[in-house]
This record gives structure tokens, C-alpha cells and sequence, in this order.
């Protein structure tokens, strides 16, 4: 490792090395082996954590041939407090404070360190220390820091910084395809060649990329280079532009003295080093289009994949870029990436299961591949079992977030950066059990106007918490793990009474439109009582209900969730007199199995609360049904028992 004067290599040697050594710093994540109970772990925990000690001194060390010695004083001090006899680590201390002008601080170091070699290990300080303290009483200028060579003006050619292909990759034929197209179009002309990968957490972004630039690694001989730029991360800020283009410099061989201070100037050179070189550049996490504006190169023999939870739109219009919405998997796919992951045996041997399980997993690869692990740990657990657990969606996620991390840690990173009306939002459309509604429905659950709502589910369409399904007028949908998320932190954040009132108003607006066009479609009311939600704003009615009819279509779907949600609440009235309402579709449209759900769900909720009014009106709507199937008997037995439960008021 390194020597107290760190020894004397070419400066671009030297932050190449450096380089190298902060990438293996990067790959610790805490203690090595932590919980692991053994003496035989405990002593690999002491041989990798020793390790880790001699690579943060030679880091040191690079750092002070290349006249950083200011800014380690922090990093040193801290280490030397950590490991008080650590000499070589004291002595880079001491190095960093004398050529930062502080000789006295430098010789309180030695004296600090000698105290407590002798006090508890009864030596005097080994040569690291003492080859130092003679020179830095006597000022020596065989101290100073080194003249910086020239760094090479271009590099010549860049190992590859690709992480490992994820081992089970499934399925994304087309979009690899497209990628592929994008090079054959773009590749060594103008405009740069750069595609977006844009996608809700886990669902592959960077393992397709990866997947992809390992495949492609042949047509860029210059190199390749990867930086994750944490746009969504736990702990950290996301990386700055600066740090970014110093990281990716250095990457590229120029010695840190070399690399400018002003960002301007940094992006200069970045793009002068970068000019006539054929290099993929992999710009992972990335957070906005202000993170990577200045990391995209000017020449256009280099290619740039950019992933991200966001679709960074400001790229449009400076370069023609490849953007791919990454869906979930098909159908095929994700059950084929679970076989993979946990072995095919179950998977042939149950392939219902197997399909329920990956419907469960929202075909997401983060939650298949959690699920898939699962079973691959458990050989004695059918899938039968682990759907069983999934089923149950009060655990669901608990059983796709193993430990801190899983389905839940991601989408939290996305919740935790709206703002506090978007994320209100978001808890409160996930109360709803509808597949999909339109943006006036967001109106409702938050109690504000549809200007306002249709920003704040843009919103969470752009955090990819949202998906929009059809339009214009705009459909949107959660994912099954989406809504539940926000369904928990309904839960968790809102109070009872606030949850109530979003849901009362969202049904009681349904409920009033609905109201208007079954008057429109049959000319006449006749549905008895009305909801206690005032109507909606004249305006937005009239745009709603251009096309009564197809007004109903399109929420079809919705209302029959909406009615069977409502049938279980404390306040079920509004089951009945939406179905009675959407009669008018259901009739007309022949949507029998849905009416006849809708009825029995509401008829059994009428019955509960004792409403002899919803009961008979949801008898009645159930004789029409049976008219309308032409099953005569069942309705006049319908019929006569709508009678008796009105005279029995």
C-alpha cells in the first residue's frame, strides 16, 4: 500500500489508480458478513475490513501526489480518530496538514500518535511517523508537493465500466430491437445517437440497459463508460453535474489537476476529450434533464443511454432521441423469468398458478424476481402457497419487500419526492377500487377543481406512479402494487374522517352524473332518492355528457367497482342507486353479467341496513334482468316479491 510520501508515478497514473480505488471503495456497503455469528465469519469480517482500511490509505495517498491535500484533512481526520494506531493514515495526515501550512497542527498529529503508541502498546512511533517528523521540524522542502506531469491529451482507449449482465434477463425483444435500430440510423453521423429508458421503479430500466450495452460493446471500441447518477436514492443527493463530469474525466484519463473548476470549462473538455471517439456512455438513475445536459457528448460517434424513473422531455428538440416507455412484462415473459429464477420444474407443473402469481406480481421484474428468489429459497413451498400469501393484499407488499428493501423501498423514493398536493393525491386515488377513471374523479377525491386535479395526476404520471390507458379524454390506471402503496399510506398518513370524505365525494359525483345521463338517455328520471354530493359544475357535466352514452361506456368498468366498494361501506345507498342509474347501459349494451353483479351486490347491502327502499328498487332492477334473459318465472317471482317487501313499509 501507500507510503507516508506517497511514492512518485506520472499524475495521470496516479488519478487513473485513483479511479480504480474509489470504485472498489464504492462497492462496500457497511460491515462485511454483519449477523453472521461464526468465528470463521467474524475473522473474513476482519481480513475484508482491514482491507477496506488499506485501500482508504492508498486512496489517500493518490490524493496527495495530485495536490489534494486540502480536502483530505476531513477524510483523514476522521479515519485517524477511528483508528488511532493506524501510523500510515496518521502520517498522510500530517502530510496533508504541512502542505496545507499548518506545520504546528502537523507535529501535534506526531505527538498525539506517539502518546498513544506508547501508552498502550509501549513502542515509539514505526517509520511511517518517524520519517516525517524530522523533515516537518526542519521544514524540509523535500515535503512539498510534486510537480504534476502532463497528462496524455487523449485517451487512447477505456476499459469497460458495464456492470455484470443481470443472470435471469427475459423477454424486451422490441425494445432491444429499437436500440439497435437507433445505432444503425444514427451511429457515426449527426445527431448523437441517444435513446431514454424511462419506467416505474423495478421495472428493468437499468437491466436492459445493461443488458443491451454489453451486447453492443463491439461497436464501441473507445470504451464504455456506466456512472449512476442517483436521482432516486435513499441516502444520497443525487450527483452533481460537476461531480459527474469530474468522475467521468478522470474515467477517461485526465488527471484531476487538469480538470477545471468552472463547470462551463469542465463540460469543454469533456467534449474535447470525448471528439472523434466511438464510446457508449450509460448515464444510469439519472433525476432531469439539468443532471445529464451537460454529460451528453458533441460528436456523433458516440452513443448515450440515458434510464430513468421520468421521461426527460427537455432532450427534445437538441437530439433526436430513441424514447422507450418501459411497460411491465408480458404475460409469457414474466412467468419465463420466474422459471428462470427459482428452476422451470413448478412452473410446468402448475402453469395457473404460475400465471396467477406473476398477475400478482404486476409482471414487475423486481417483484417477480423477490417472488421467484422466494421460491428458489423455500423447495418444500408450492406456488400455490405463495399465491395464497399474495392473495392477501393487506400483506402483499410485506411479502415483496424483504428487509428494508423489495417493491415497497423503490416506490417510496418516487413518493417521497412529490410535492405535498401530488402526494395527497396519490393516497387518495388509491382508496378508490376503480380500474381506471378519468380526471375529475381526482377532483372529487382531493375537493378541488379539475384544472387543479389534471396537474397533480400529470404529476403522478410523470413519477410513473400513474398510468394513463386511453384518451382523449384521458383513462388512468394504477398498477395492483402501485394502488396498493398508496392504499397503505392512505392508511398511514390520513385520518379516517378524511378518507371517508374523499370517498363520499368521488361516489357522490359518480352518482350524480350518472343521474343525468340516465335522464338523457330514457328522457325521465325515475330513480327516487338522490345522493346527498351537490351535483358537479354545470360546465363540466355538459363536457362530460356530450354522448350520454358513451359517457356510461366509458366508465363502465369504474362504476361496477365503485358499486361493489360502496356496497361494503358504511354508507352503501350509493351502491343501489348507481346501478339503478347505469341501467340505462347495462340494458342497452347488453352488459348482463355486470348488472346482474352490480344488483345482487347492492340487494345484499340493502338487506344488511335494513332499506326496504334500495331493497325493492334492486328486486325490480333484477326482474328486468331476468326479462331481459328471458327467464319469465324468475321475474315475476322478482316481481311479487318487490311487492311484498313495499307493502311490508
Amino acid at each position: 500500500m501507500g507510503q507516508s510520501r506517497p511514492g512518485r508515478r506520472p499524475a495521470w497514473e496516479a488519478a487513473e489508480a485513483g479511479t480504480l480505488v474509489e470504485e472498489a471503495l464504492s462497492l462496500w456497503r457497511g460491515r462485511a458478513l454483519e449477523g453472521i455469528d461464526s468465528e470463521v465469519a467474524e475473522s473474513a469480517a476482519a481480513r475484508l475490513e482491514e482491507l477496506r482500511l488499506d485501500l482508504r490509505e492508498e486512496r489517500a495517498g493518490l490524493q496527495l501526489q495530485l495536490g489534494r491535500h486540502r480536502a483530505l484533512i476531513g477524510e483523514l481526520s476522521a479515519l485517524v480518530r477511528e483508528n488511532p494506531l493506524r501510523e500510515q493514515a496518521r502520517a498522510f495526515l500530517m502530510l496533508a496538514e504541512y502542505r496545507s501550512g499548518r506545520r504546528a497542527k502537523a507535529l501535534e498529529i506526531f505527538r498525539e500518535g506517539r502518546d498513544i503508541l506508547v501508552d498502550q502498546l509501549g513502542i515509539e512511533p514505526g517509520p511511517a511517523l518517524q520519517s516525517l517528523h524530522d523533515p516537518v521540524l526542519q521544514d524540509s522542502p523535500d515535503l512539498a508537493q510534486p510537480a504534476v506531469d502532463a497528462a496524455p491529451a487523449l485517451i487512447t482507449t477505456v476499459r469497460s465500466q458495464l456492470p455484470a449482465n443481470i443472470a435471469a434477463f427475459t423477454g424486451r425483444m422490441d425494445e432491444l430491437a429499437g436500440l439497435d435500430r437507433m445505432l444503425d440510423d444514427n451511429y457515426g453521423s449527426r445527431p448523437l445517437a441517444v435513446a431514454g429508458v424511462a419506467g416505474v421503479a423495478g421495472v428493468g430500466k437499468t437491466a436492459l440497459a445493461v443488458h443491451w450495452a454489453n451486447q453492443v460493446a463491439a461497436r464501441f471500441p473507445d470504451g464504455r463508460l456506466f456512472i449512476d447518477l442517483r436521482g432516486y436514492d435513499e441516502k444520497d443527493e443525487p450527483v452533481s453535474p460537476g461531480a459527474a463530469l469530474d468522475r467521468l474525466l478522470r474515467s477517461l484519463g485526465v488527471p484531476g489537476p487538469q480538470i477545471p473548476s468552472d463547470p462551463t470549462d469542465r463540460a469543454a473538455l469533456y467534449r474535447s476529450v470525448l471528439d472523434n471517439k466511438r464510446m457508449l456512455i450509460l448515464l444510469d438513475n439519472a433525476r432531469s434533464f439539468e443532471q445529464v445536459r451537460s454529460l451528453l457528448p458533441g460528436a456523433g460517434r458516440c452513443g448515450v443511454l440515458i434510464t430513468s424513473r421520468d421521461a426527460i422531455d427537455d432532450l427534445t428538440g437538441d437530439y433526436d432521441v430513441l424514447r422507450l416507455a418501459l411497460p411491465t412484462l408480458a404475460q409469457g415473459e414474466a412467468t419465463a423469468l420466474l422459471a428462470q429464477v427459482a428452476g422451470p420444474d413448478r412452473f410446468n407443473a402448475d402453469p395457473v398458478a404460475a400465471a396467477r402469481l406473476s398477475e400478482l406480481c404486476d409482471r414487475l421484474p423486481l417483484a417477480l424476481r423477490i417472488a421467484g428468489a422466494r421460491l428458489a429459497a423455500r423447495p418444500h413451498w408450492s406456488l400455490r402457497s405463495l399465491v395464497g400469501r399474495l392473495e392477501d393484499q393487506r400483506r402483499r407488499l410485506d411479502e415483496l419487500s424483504p428487509g428494508q428493501g423489495g417493491v415497497r423501498a423503490g416506490l417510496w423514493l418516487s413518493y417521497r419526492d412529490l410535492d405535498p398536493a401530488a402526494a395527497r393525491m396519490y393516497r387518495r386515488l388509491g382508496l378508490l377500487n376503480a380500474p381506471d377513471f378519468a380526471a375529475w374523479v381526482g377532483a372529487s377525491v382531493v375537493d378541488t377543481d379539475l384544472w387543479e386535479a389534471e396537474d397533480l395526476i400529470e404529476q403522478l404520471v410523470d413519477a410513473q406512479l400513474l398510468e394513463v390507458v386511453s384518451g382523449p379524454p384521458a383513462r388512468y390506471r394504477f398498477q395492483d402494487l402501485l394502488r396498493l402503496y398508496a392504499w397503505e399510506l392512505a392508511l398511514a398518513e390520513d385520518g379516517e374522517e378524511e378518507r371517508t370524505a374523499a370517498l363520499d365525494r368521488a361516489f357522490g359525483d359518480w352518482l350524480s352524473i350518472a343521474e343525468e345521463a340516465h335522464r338523457r338517455v330514457e328522457g325521465h328520471g325515475g330513480l327516487g332518492r338522490r345522493a346527498d354530493r351537490p351535483a358537479l359544475p354545470e360546465s363540466l357535466v355538459e363536457e362530460l355528457l356530450a354522448d350520454p352514452m358513451q359517457w356510461f361506456e366509458a366508465e363502465r368498468s369504474a362504476m361496477v367497482g365503485v358499486i361493489g366498494q360502496a356496497a361494503q361501506s358504511p354508507k352503501p345507498a350509493v351502491s343501489w342507486l348507481l346501478t339503478a342509474a347505469a341501467t340505462a347501459l347495462f340494458e342497452t349494451r347488453h352488459c348482463l353479467e355486470d348488472w346482474q353483479s352490480c344488483a345482487e351486490q347492492s340487494l345484499a347491502a340493502a338487506r344488511r341496513g335494513g332499506d326496504r327502499a334500495g331493497e325493492a328498487m334492486m328486486l325490480r332492477s333484477l326482474g328486468s334482468l331476468a326479462i331481459n334473459q328471458r327467464r319469465y318465472e324468475c321475474a315475476e317471482e322478482r316481481r311479487a316479491r318487490t311487492a311484498a317487501v313495499r307493502g311490508d313499509r
